[in-house]
């Protein structure tokens, strides 16, 4: 019989706000080898007042507007890197309570911003 693993339940109070080194390891983080990382600020904690966050409903919770954010904003290839690294780190893991994504299009023909939030 396969065994069901509970995790403890989101409670805003206890959310984790560390910064942490690539692969969520307690620091001091290597210098030299965040250089070379694309993911190393997704591993900083950022409040939802230094982004304007609001908090997000889910199905099962309201989950404040910060978290650990990894930005995708240089280019398609840079965008494939980080979130490669994201992955082979295990950024997404057990104590991850809810995924949001966020993105602004904007159409150059009509010229208007188009924002997303899944």
């Amino acid at each position: 019989m396969d065994e069901t693993k509970c995790y403890k339940y989101y409670y805003e109070p206890d959310e984790e706000t560390g910064a942490f080194c690539i692969g969520w390891k307690a620091g001091p983080c290597d210098d030299k080898a965040s250089i070379y990382d694309f993911s190393s600020a997704a591993c900083n904690f950022t409040s939802a007042f230094d982004i304007w966050g609001i908090p997000i409903a889910g199905g099962y919770n309201t989950y404040g507007g910060g978290g650990y954010i990894a930005k995708l904003d240089v280019n398609r290839l840079v965008s494939q890197k980080i979130v490669n690294e994201l992955y082979l780190n295990s950024w997404i893991d057990s104590h991850t309570r809810a995924v949001a994504l966020e993105f602004t299009l904007f159409c150059l023909q009509v010229n208007t911003f188009t924002y997303n939030m899944f």
